[in-house]
């Protein structure tokens, strides 16, 4: 009896050193396939599904877990955990505890526990919990020696995901050419703002495609999805709500236009009295104004909240032409990023996109960046992790080369439009052609100006509403610009026109010489004086000239009307530049805008 005590010992202490260096020991890749048991058995080897960091757990533990995770995905699909996680292991065995252990893995929102008894390790069984408290996901299972799991606790089926799939399956009924492929991997992501209390919302994402799905903190049966589908490639927009029993209400079809990525801008009001209520200026100044529209209520309130706020932010979404709104183009806004300290946005992809490279002026903050070609020149700053790439958009910077961009968009970054092209590939279109200059001959329209502020200080409105940046080599017709957008005539003008510069739209006229339709003339070099009126007359004063002939006086420069009104009753000889207007409320009738004065000695 005592010979059998002994080697009953000698057993104990050989399984308790197999323990112990098996809690010593790393993970191994190459682990031996487990036999199917009479529960759910996983097939192949143990370990496809996670990589543990700096693992301490034993190898048995450690295929138990994989076990669990490769049955997890093989019945929850896309609600599991990817297969790619690195998860990060800390041992929770409370300090003391004798005869088990317990560690806890964590893999972005994913978090697994795992818990065993430190018995002969084929009497050993394995307890897994996997939970994910944004995606709502909470799963517990056990292995057994064997490999073979049991579930113990499923997944109640996901809401989120049923309306989804509702939402897909029919729009590929009911618009079958237009829809994402029924066989698409999707990433989901909680995107609901912080502090939002009383709704939910999440975003889908598989390439190109986007699907935002936003519902009220309701009961389940209560509840309605509003599901909106983007593709970002095509500018494709689907909205439809789904009601609790997968019940799909179409709220929008299928539209289609150019699709907005990442632009920039801010929305201001429709000067009183227009039409409609808001619009997105396009930054910088000049690269175009659009009306705009949320796809749903929640993304109007937001732009509602931006009107006139003086806040910039990136817009994504559709964008139509010919259509009942501001300008005739219209942006549907599927979600936007105010310009402001927080997350960056998901990267988008970016395949073939057309356009040119240009530098930035000297001492700015940002080097270059790509101008898209089409109607709206948007802008966005640009990098590459590759050195030979970097080398080649250098190379390509103010040479009009049209060029093909593959890369990955973020918005909420420091560059040009808080936006920023991570270039993987650049394919050049066409090498660089010298614009010759085009005849402007004679066309009718207004000097307008901008707001202060802005990046250009007027441009020319044709009477048929294009508009080009204006200027001119001579210093006189220069000022005589000046005067003409604060009056506000009409003028017909001739010039040349240049291309692709630096200026609103892109093009700029030299002005050569101008006539205006109201029948003015230019004033250059008059000689005469400036007489007050009477006190209690209509008018202030007005200008007399040495052939006795009076003029009202007037002039846009402040710093020009403190000089006029010195130069009042002085009696001075004085020589005056500017704009004489006809049939106008002033002295006789008529007033000159003056844009330069000199005393005549």
């Amino acid at each position: 009896m005592k010979n059998g005590w002994r080697i009953l010992g000698l057993l104990l202490t050989v399984t308790a050193f197999i323990l112990s260096g098996c809690r010593a020991a790393t993970p191994s890749s190459e682990t031996p396939a487990m036999p199917a048991g009479t529960a759910t058995p996983v097939g192949g080897e143990f370990g496809p599904s996670a990589t543990a960091v700096e693992a301490e757990a034993p190898a048995e533990a450690l295929a138990a877990r994989d076990a669990a995770l490769d049955l997890v995905s093989e019945r929850y699909g896309e609600q599991a955990p990817p297969s790619d996680l690195t998860w990060t292991e800390t041992r929770i065995t409370p300090e003391g505890l004798i005869g088990a252990e317990t560690y806890q893995y964590a893999a972005q929102d994913w978090v697994l526990t795992l818990s065993y008894p430190l018995a002969a390790p084929e009497a050993v069984v394995y307890q897994v919990m996997l939970s994910n408290q944004a995606a709502g996901f909470q799963w517990e299972g056990k292995v057994d020696a064997e490999g073979v799991v049991t579930e113990v606790a499923g997944v109640p089926a996901d809401p989120l995901l049923n309306a989804r799939d509702a939402a897909l399956t029919y729009l590929r009924e009911e618009h079958g050419e237009v829809t994402p492929a029924a066989d698409l991997t999707w990433t989901r992501k909680r995107t609901t703002s912080e502090g939002l209390v009383g709704s939910e919302s999440y975003e889908y994402r598989s390439g190109h495609w986007v699907i935002t799905i936003s519902h009220p903190v309701v009961a389940p049966e209560m509840v309605v999805y509003n599901v909106v589908v983007s593709n970002q490639n095509t500018g494709l927009q689907w909205e439809g709500d789904v009601d609790a029993n997968g019940d799909v209400t179409e709220v929008r079809a299928p539209i289609s236009g150019q699709p907005v990525v990442g632009w920039y801008g801010r929305v201001l009001s429709v000067p009183e009295g227009g039409e409609f209520d808001d619009y997105l200026a396009l930054q910088p100044e000049g690269t175009g104004q659009v009306g705009l529209t949320g796809v749903d209520s929640a993304v109007e309130a937001e732009i509602e909240t931006l009107r006139d706020s003086g806040k910039y932010a990136n817009f994504w979404g559709t964008l139509t032409s010919d259509a009942p709104d501001f300008t005739g183009y219209q942006l549907v806004v599927t979600r936007l990023r105010v310009d402001e300290p927080g997350p960056a946005s998901e990267p988008d992809p970016i395949e073939a996109w057309e356009g040119t490279i240009s530098s930035t002026p000297e001492n700015a903050q940002y080097d270059d960046y790509f101008v898209l070609a089409g109607d709206f020149p948007v802008r966005y700053g640009l990098d590459s992790s590759d050195p030979a790439l970097v080398s080649q958009l250098q190379g390509l910077r103010d040479t009009d080369s049209i060029v093909h961009l593959w890369g990955r968009l973020t918005c909420g970054v420091p560059d040009v439009n808080a936006a920023q092209i991570s270039v993987i590939a650049v394919a050049i279109v066409s090498e660089p052609t010298v614009p010759s200059p085009t005849s402007v001959d004679g066309w009718l329209g207004t000097i307008v100006p901008l707001g202060a502020g802005a990046e250009f200080d007027d441009y020319f409105v044709r009477d048929d509403g294009a508009r080009y940046g204006i200027d001119s080599a001579d210093e006189d017709l220069q000022n005589r610009i000046a005067t003409l957008r604060t009056v506000g005539s009409r003028v017909r003008i001739w010039g040349t026109l240049k291309l692709d510069v630096s200026d609103v739209e892109g093009r700029q006229i030299q002005l050569e010489r101008y006539e205006l339709e109201s029948g003015s003339e230019p004033v250059v070099a008059w000689v005469g004086t400036i007489v007050q009126f009477e006190p209690g007359a209509q008018y202030d004063d007005y200008f007399e000239r040495e052939d006795g002939q009076r003029y009202g006086i007037e002039t846009p420069d402040p710093k020009l009307t403190r000089r006029l009104e010195m130069l009042r009753d002085e009696g001075a000889r004085v020589k005056i530049w500017g704009e004489l207007l006809s049939d106008v409320p002033d002295a006789e009738g008529r007033q000159i805008q003056v844009t330069e004065i000199e005393v005549v000695e």
